[in-house]
């Protein structure tokens, strides 16, 4: 229709009709400002249309992004309490472990202790159950002995066993009944069996086994 209006008004000028010429002319005017109205108002709405959708799209994203930043932060915080809660437990747990232990060895300390002072006491009233009590609180001393000296008498074993508990010379003589010369004779006499030098102290030595 625009081309029209115009071919139109170039015909009257072409004749002379100016008048219809500018009349036409004026309708391929109006014509033109319409259509590119038009034009215009169909791509704003294309664009506005677009526009639209993107936001869609972004609002759409923004609210994925939202949720999976959400669940980080949750798994995160779960996992900070259940490290949490762990380590109290863990800690707990720990302390009892360790408050038993103590128990444990205090009590075992009171044990020795007792075996001990029962051992002393029947070394110092000479009873026939202190060699058997002695073996059950230093085992290992006893093995070592036989195994070094196979044929060792109980009389050596029970003299052994007073220089382990670091009795004197004097102590023994007074919880054996016999005199000091008789106890340092049996000392130069052990020093024989097991070779034992004369530069080293008895006592030292008992005690090193």
């Amino acid at each position: 229709m625009l081309q029209v209006y115009k071919n139109i008004s170039e015909i009257y000028g072409t004749i002379g009709e100016k008048e219809k010429e500018s009349d036409y002319l004026k309708k391929h005017a109006e014509t033109s400002i319409e259509m590119q109205q038009s034009k215009t108002a169909n791509t704003n709405a294309a664009v506005k249309m677009i526009l639209k959708e993107e936001e869609k799209k972004l609002s759409a994203y923004e609210n994925k992004s939202f949720l999976t930043i959400g669940g980080i932060v949750a798994g995160t915080a779960a996992l900070i309490f259940g490290l949490f809660v762990w380590y109290r437990k863990s800690s707990k747990k720990t302390e009892e472990i360790i408050s038993q232990k103590e128990e444990e060895n205090q009590d075992l300390k009171q044990k020795v202790n007792e075996s001990f002072e029962e051992t002393v006491h029947l070394a110092k009233t000479n009873s026939p159950e202190f060699l058997a009590r002695f073996q059950e609180v230093y085992p290992e001393f006893i093995e070592k002995l036989k195994k070094l000296y196979p044929e060792i008498s109980s009389e050596d074993l029970r003299f052994c066993a007073l220089l382990k508990l670091n009795f004197s010379t004097k102590d023994i003589s007074e919880y054996t009944f016999v005199t000091v010369r008789t106890v340092q004779t049996r000392k130069s006499r052990l020093r024989k069996k097991f070779n034992i030098p004369s530069d080293q102290d008895i006592y030292l030595w008992i005690n090193e086994l």
